[in-house]
This record gives structure tokens, C-alpha cells and sequence, in this order.
């Protein structure tokens, strides 16, 4: 399988993004409309490689009349010092015709040329870009072309050596140049996600071969899951993704490339859009063995996506909003990030950390994400189970230190020692939302999960403690007791709304707002999440230490379209219910009159003549 390098981190801000879409979009209406692209595209890049290497000299130009030359001095975050191409195209297919791609390779071949023999760096990526579609292609799949002698570089200028017919077919007919990914602008482009495999290209990173085997096979599937399916985009059963899995590595005739639509596969009546760039082939060796692993991994997947839903990426970043908004924009910088419930690191794979630490219950998932973060301290742990001496009646901050230099505690040194400081911390997750039974399509194979030693502890808590996220709220504000905290801890979780309105949950959420304040959050519909019913309703929520009793909470409600858009829908505010405040105990407590028939006239159905008959 091959598969390039996987982003570090975020590299644009939003607005940066938006002026990007925005100045492509004018550009179509502008009097020089690919002069207004060349502009764009140019910018977006230089802000997105000169964040990804603060450490290199960037040099920006159009020398030899390219449309962008940029080069990357030698650095420490660099493998190798490289420049790149910028080709800037009107309005081409470029996802569809042929015949576009190969004129545009051909004007591309010229200008490399053009630069091997003025003694310049020579582009180790090219970027195409026109109004709506972008693409970059390792130039080295060029260089048999422009160091040809005998093609007519003389004869024609760069913009028309398409002209010269032997070249142009020889492009045409070439299938290392004719299969690259092309991004649509309009339908979800990631600019972070394309300025990192432009840096990987660039830096002559290929494409990564994973063999297939019943070893590898399940963590091939679970990156397929994540970064070519996504956990959002196909509404497919489990078993279902598998087959697809299957079906497209195995090349099934029924299971083809849109012909028009770019990154789109046809499945029966089903047009799914795929990252289909990053997937490579297999041998026929290596295609036999893939059924023999299907039965493991239906069974593997079923149990790692019971009870842990995957945060779609568009709802992360949302939540790294608000969390902006709330710590400001240094704030992964500033605070020590602490996500209990990593997953696969799908909160915090997309950005950079000065201090993360990032664990969960199943080791093979940080085994499939040992790609993301390298920044991180990664460890397996059972938040709910493990080092639970931490919260004995006794324990003091210093016996927490002394357990933990000893070796005594699961968690590592540096986060305790962290802790023990009192640094400013930001707990950040989304955790499972298992119990003895809910709203998730895995209904029936969750008994039992939620009795954990966090449970014990909450025996006086009442419903909460059958809840997994609220074990994890419970012992995430715990912790915080246990170390001293007065000031500067947060937790931003995404859970179920219930327990904050619920008289089910009145004392557990009475006792957290006795030690916290709830800040912020917003609110979306359950079936956002990948595996979740839609009929409950999810909340990310701020929670800052230091209680004031607050018996309210306001959300915004958002959703997101089918471009991936996030819109807000409402405001919505929710009360804390204690018990004998409902409705019901309400109508308990009105007393009727005893002779009922003589406090009121009775009728057969309310609307006939009074009778002395019910």
C-alpha cells in the first residue's frame, strides 16, 4: 500500500483559508484571470511552507517568467533544501481531460528545463493550479521529458510546447503523470493537507509500502477508514467499508472512478468521494490474502468502534475554535494538553504541541497513529482503572510525586511533575459514551463496560456512574483535587447533553458546578459522529475550575451542510433538573377534589350535554 507522509500540524489560519477560496472565486470574474490564480495560490503556499519551516530561509520569485519559484534553504526541520514550480492555469479539467494535463506538463517540462540549464535548483514539485481545481506532482516524473534533446525546446515558446505533437502524446500516454491527485476547491480542499504532501514531495519522501498480511491488515483498514473514507462521508456499516476496502485494493470491475466527478468512486448507485491519492496498488500476492483477513478485521473494527466515536475533522476544528477563543491562539503553546481518550489522535493530529500527552485504552490504536504528533508523550492507559491510589483519602500532592518517582504510577513522570506544578493544563476528548445500554448502533455488546473502579468511587452519584463520559468528567475534576488546582485547569469535552438537564443526574452535576464553571460550547446532532445514533444530541463543552453553582447553559446549536460547512441553527439553553422538579412531580403534587362528581359537571367526552353518567 503506499500512502504519503501525514500532516504534522496546522499551518493556516482560517482566515488565510478563506481569503485563498475567496480570491479564486473573484478570479474568475478579473480581468486577468490567471494572473489573479498565479497571486493566490502563490500566497497560500509561501504563508503555509514558511510556518511549516520557521527555521528556513524562504526565497520567492518568478524568475525565468514562471508563474512562482520557491525555494527552501537547508534546516533542521528539512530532509533536504527544495524548490518548487507554480504553474497557473484560467479554467482547465484538470481532473478529467487528458489531453488539459498533458499541455499543462508540457509548458511545466519547458520551465524546468529552462532552469536545470541556468544552474538554478531545480523544482523537485510542481503545483497546477486553475479557479477551482489545484494539484501538485513530484517533477522528478517529468525529468525524462525535459532533459529530452530531441523534443523542439527552440521552436516554441513555454506556452506552446503542447505544439510539439511527439511530447504532448508522450504525456498523454504517460500514467505516472496522468493519475495525480486533483483537488476540487469547492468540495472540502484541505490547504494544510495539500502544503504537507507538497513539503513531503518536496522533500523526496515517497510513497510508503505496507505490506499485507493479517498483522498489518487491520491498521491498513483503520487509516483507510480515517483518511480515505472519513468518518463522515459514507454512511456504510462496518462490514460494508470492509468489502469496499477490499473491492478497491483488489481493482473490482464494479467499483470504478467517476468519469467526470474528480476523487469519486461509483458503487452500484453510490458516488462516494475518496482521498483516493493516497492508496497505492497491490501485488496479485498480496490481493489473495485480503479475503483471508476480512472475518478479522468485520470483528476487530466491531469492537474498536464500540462505544469510541470518531471525531469528524470539520467538528475538530471547530473545537479548536472555541478553544482559541477561550485560552487565545498560543494556547497549545502555553497550556500542557492532556486528551484521556485519544483514539487514534484524531483531536490533535492536525496541529502541534509544546506539551501533549495523549493515551487510551488499546495500544494498537497509538500503534496506528505513531505517524501523528511525534511531538506527544504517548502511552497506553485505562483512565477509568488505572493508578486509582491517586485518589485515596490520604493522598497528597507530594505522595503523588513520590508514587511516581518511584515508578508506582502508570502515568508518566513529566505529567505528574507537570501537575504537581500547578502548569496551566487543558484536558481535551471526546470520550466513549458507552453504559449498560444506549443510543449507539452497538446496542446489545455494551453491558458491562461502564463498571470500572471510577464507578465504585461514584457509588453515591446515582445514574453517572453508569455512564462512561461522566466517569471521565468525574475523574478528569478529581484530578484537579488531588493536585491543588485553584486556577488555570479546563477540560473542553464532547459528550452526551443529558446529565445537564436530567434530574437523573442531579447531584453528580450539582457536585461538578460546586468545583466548576461551565464557559462555552456548542451543540450538534449526534448522527454528526461516525457509529452514533441520530436522536440524541452532542455537546463540546468549556468547564473552567472554580464553582459557582450555575444551574443554566447556554449552546449554540450548529450543523454542518454537505460542503462541509459549519452553520448555527439556534441558541439553546439548558436547565439542571433536580428531583421534584419535573412536570409529573408537579401534577403529583396537586390535590383534586375528593367528590369528583360534584367539583366538576361530567360529560361522556367533554364536549356533550352533562350527563350524571362517566
Amino acid at each position: 500500500m503506499a500512502t504519503y507522509a501525514p500532516a504534522h500540524h496546522r499551518l493556516l489560519t482560517r482566515a488565510q483559508t478563506d481569503k485563498f477560496i475567496s480570491a479564486l472565486t473573484s478570479a474568475k470574474d478579473a480581468g486577468d484571470t490567471e494572473k489573479a490564480v498565479e497571486q493566490a495560490i502563490n500566497a497560500l503556499l509561501v504563508a503555509g511552507l514558511t510556518k511549516a519551516h520557521p527555521d528556513a530561509t524562504l526565497d520567492h520569485d518568478y524568475r525565468h517568467n514562471t508563474d512562482g519559484y520557491i525555494a527552501l534553504s537547508a534546516a533542521a526541520s528539512l530532509a533536504r533544501p527544495y524548490a518548487l514550480l507554480v504553474e497557473a492555469k484560467r479554467d482547465m479539467d484538470l481532473s478529467g481531460a487528458r489531453r488539459d494535463r498533458a499541455v499543462v506538463y508540457a509548458q511545466v517540462c519547458y520551465y524546468l528545463r529552462e532552469l536545470a540549464h541556468a544552474g538554478e535548483l531545480v523544482p523537485a514539485v510542481a503545483v497546477v493550479c486553475d479557479v477551482d481545481e489545484v494539484f501538485a506532482i513530484p517533477a522528478q516524473r517529468l525529468h525524462q521529458y525535459y532533459t529530452d534533446d530531441s523534443y523542439s525546446w527552440d521552436e516554441h515558446a513555454a506556452s506552446d510546447m503542447y505544439k510539439d505533437s511527439q511530447l504532448l502524446a508522450a504525456l498523454m500516454g504517460d500514467s505516472n503523470v496522468q493519475r495525480p491527485y486533483v483537488h476540487d476547491i469547492a468540495d472540502g480542499f484541505d490547504p494544510d493537507m495539500f502544503i504537507w504532501a507538497v513539503d513531503a514531495m518536496g522533500q523526496g519522501h515517497e510513497p510508503q509500502r505496507v505490506p499485507v498480511n493479517s498483522a498489518s491488515m487491520d491498521h491498513v483498514f483503520t487509516r483507510f477508514k480515517m483518511e480515505v473514507l472519513g468518518t463522515d462521508a459514507t454512511g456504510l456499516k462496518n462490514k460494508d467499508e470492509i468489502r469496499l476496502f477490499i473491492d478497491v485494493l483488489r481493482g473490482d470491475e464494479d467499483v470504478y472512478p467517476h468519469p467526470k466527478k474528480p476523487n469519486t468512486l461509483v458503487v452500484g448507485t453510490n458516488h462516494i468521494t475518496l482521498d483516493t491519492y493516497r492508496f497505492g496498488d497491490y501485488t496479485l500476492a498480496e490481493l489473495k490474502s485480503l479475503t483471508e483477513v476480512a472475518d478479522t478485521l468485520i470483528e476487530e473494527t466491531d469492537r474498536r468502534f464500540t462505544g469510541d466515536f470518531w471525531t469528524p475533522p470539520r467538528w475538530v476544528d471547530k473545537a479548536h475554535e472555541y478553544i482559541e477563543d477561550a485560552l487565545g491562539e498560543d494556547w497549545k503553546k502555553n497550556y500542557v494538553v492532556v486528551d484521556p481518550a485519544c483514539g487514534t489522535l484524531n483531536l490533535t493530529r492536525d496541529y502541534r504541541f509544546s506539551e501533549l500527552y495523549s493515551y487510551t485504552l488499546f495500544q494498537e490504536e497509538l500503534d496506528i497513529a505513531s505517524d501523528y504528533n511525534p511531538e506527544a508523550t504517548k502511552f497506553q492507559y485505562d483512565f477509568l482503572n488505572d493508578d486509582m491510589v491517586l485518589h485515596d483519602e490520604d493522598m497528597t500532592v507530594d505522595k503523588a510525586l513520590e508514587l511516581a518517582r518511584a515508578g508506582k504510577l502508570k502515568l508518566p513522570l513529566s505529567l505528574v511533575e507537570a501537575l504537581a506544578a500547578n502548569k496551566p493544563v487543558v484536558f481535551f476528548a471526546n470520550p466513549p459514551y458507552g453504559s449498560n445500554g444506549n443510543g449507539t448502533k452497538a446496542d446489545g455488546r455494551k453491558g458491562g463496560i461502564a463498571k470500572t473502579a471510577v464507578c465504585d468511587l461514584m457509588s453515591d452519584l446515582g445514574h453517572a456512574k453508569q455512564e462512561l463520559y461522566t466517569q471521565f468528567i468525574w475523574r478528569t475534576k478529581e484530578l484537579a483535587k488531588v493536585f491543588g488546582y485553584t486556577s488555570d485547569f479546563h477540560f473542553f469535552f464532547f459528550f452526551n447533553k443529558t446529565f445537564l438537564t436530567s434530574p437523573n443526574f442531579g447531584k453528580f452535576t450539582d457536585e461538578l458546578t460546586n468545583e466548576f464553571t461551565f464557559k462555552d460550547g456548542f451543540m450538534m446532532n449526534a448522527g454528526e459522529f461516525s457509529g452514533t445514533s441520530s436522536v440524541w444530541g452532542i455537546v463540546f463543552s468549556h468547564f473552567e475550575i472554580g464553582g459557582t453553582n450555575q444551574r443554566e447553559f447556554d449552546y449554540t446549536v450548529l450543523e454542518s451542510d454537505k460542503d462541509m460547512s459549519i452553520n448555527k441553527l439556534v441558541d439553546w439553553r439548558g436547565r439542571s433538573v433536580r428531583r421534584g422538579e419535573t412536570i409529573s412531580n408537579w401534577f403529583a403534587d396537586i390535590s383534586l377534589a375528593k367528590d369528583v362528581d360534584e367539583a366538576a359537571p361530567l360529560t361522556s367526552n367533554g364536549l356533550d350535554p352533562v350527563t350524571r353518567k362517566t
